[in-house]
């Protein structure tokens, strides 16, 4: 009795053992789950944005073009950034 639990446990853990196990950039992700999401939501929504500009301009640089579109994106980025600057001044 006792060996089938033990070999049930060990199918369980190796079937635990996905790809967030391994992944680094999964474990790097969630750290910054809990400091995020402890952010106000306007703030939030800010630092999801620049993380996607970041990673829309990583990957321009793979492709070795880099197009208007991230030109008027970092426009749009740097306005929605200035207003987030005025509106924690005035409060």
């Amino acid at each position: 009795m006792i060996e089938i639990e033990r070999k049930k446990l060990d199918v369980m853990q190796s079937m635990g053992n996905g790809r967030e196990d391994r992944d680094t950039t999964y474990h790097f992700l969630m750290s910054l789950w809990e400091p995020i999401n402890r952010l106000p939501e306007d703030r939030q929504m800010f630092l999801r944005m620049k993380i996607q500009e970041m990673i829309f301009q990583e990957t321009q640089k793979q492709k070795g073009t880099q197009s208007s579109t991230s030109s008027s994106q970092m426009q749009l980025f740097q306005k929605m950034e200035d207003q987030i600057k005025e509106k924690e001044a005035n409060t």
